[in-house]
């Protein structure tokens, strides 16, 4: 027992990184609750009605990402326009 109450100690002790712009993070909409999100989880920011349209025209082409701040094209890495 205290063996585990150690290492639980340790775990919880453990430096907690945290998450960087550069991944690269698909974004995602729920139409029943109209809700945006990006896969990994992260806040979606700055999500302009360019972004919206270029997500509904090519969500089943790749879809539209974000990384350092700046929408891409999930499939061809190229930043929306």
């Amino acid at each position: 027992m205290l063996l585990v109450t150690i290492l639980i100690g340790v775990l919880l002790a453990a430096p907690v990184h945290p998450q960087t712009d550069s991944v690269q993070r698909k974004l995602g909409y729920n139409p029943n609750y109209d809700v945006w999100y990006l896969m990994p989880p992260a806040q979606v920011q700055n999500l302009t009605p360019t972004v919206m349209k270029e997500y509904q025209r090519t969500k089943d082409d790749g879809g539209v990402c974000i990384k350092d701040n700046i929408w891409i094209y999930c499939r061809t890495g190229k930043p929306l326009n």
